[in-house]
């Protein structure tokens, strides 16, 4: 039974590399999405003129531009807060896994131990055999080995399938990270959009976006009004 529980192992060590692995691009993206300043409040919102006084009033652009700014900072995100939910959500995401994988290598020390144990029982059987020669030991330490391998084979059983389970849920969960950040970066994304098409709606000259699509209207929510 070495090579099964060699086996397990070799599943087992994979596994925490992948997972190792995983949390390295989770610590990457949170470092991406931390560095996104256009996107997030810079400063308190200032008193402001609402684009009604702007339009009516015929004040200065230049002069006025900060006012704009945060007459268009309803369209950005509050950083603490949404950084401090990305870390929650992932820090939830590979909580149930990491207790799930621990239990795993658990079981597979307690597997061995429980192997390493009765080699030792044969061992100390083969030596009393051959001391007193009683066939009565023999017989009731073979049946006992026989018992014993059988309870060891079923626990080598069930430890492969959920060695077979864990492979599957760390896909799940890969594919759970992978649609988790791509939701992010469609949030920065159309947040970026929201607040550059506001400052255009003030005559501020903006390249290379397209204001007319429907994620304009975007909210803070990234829904769509």
């Amino acid at each position: 039974m070495n090579n099964i529980t060699d086996n397990l192992l070799v599943i087992k060590n994979g596994l925490d590399s992948e997972v190792d692995k995983l949390e390295i691009r989770v610590k990457d993206f949170e470092s991406r999405i931390q560095a996104e300043n256009y996107v997030y409040i810079q400063k308190p919102p200032r008193p402001r003129y609402d684009s009604y006084q702007f339009r009516n009033y015929g004040r200065d652009w230049g002069d006025d531009e900060e006012l704009i700014i945060d007459n268009c900072a309803d369209n950005l995100l509050n950083k603490t807060a949404f950084i401090g939910s990305i870390n929650m959500f992932l820090e939830l995401l590979f909580t149930e896994y990491k207790v799930t994988l621990t239990n795993f290598a658990r079981e597979i020390e307690d597997f061995t131990m429980q192997l390493t144990a009765m080699k030792i029982s044969a061992y100390l059987n083969y030596a009393e055999h051959m001391l007193n020669g009683t066939e009565l030991i023999e017989s009731k330490m073979a049946d006992w080995q026989k018992e014993r391998f059988t309870e060891l084979e079923i626990y080598q059983l069930k430890q492969f399938f959920k060695a077979k389970e864990l492979i599957e849920s760390l896909k799940v969960l890969v594919n759970r990270q992978q649609k988790f950040e791509n939701t992010i970066l469609e949030k920065i994304k159309d947040t970026r959009l929201a607040y550059v098409c506001c400052r255009k709606s003030f005559n501020f000259e903006v390249e290379g976006v397209d204001c007319n699509r429907p994620t304009e209207n975007a909210t803070v929510d990234g829904t769509v009004d």
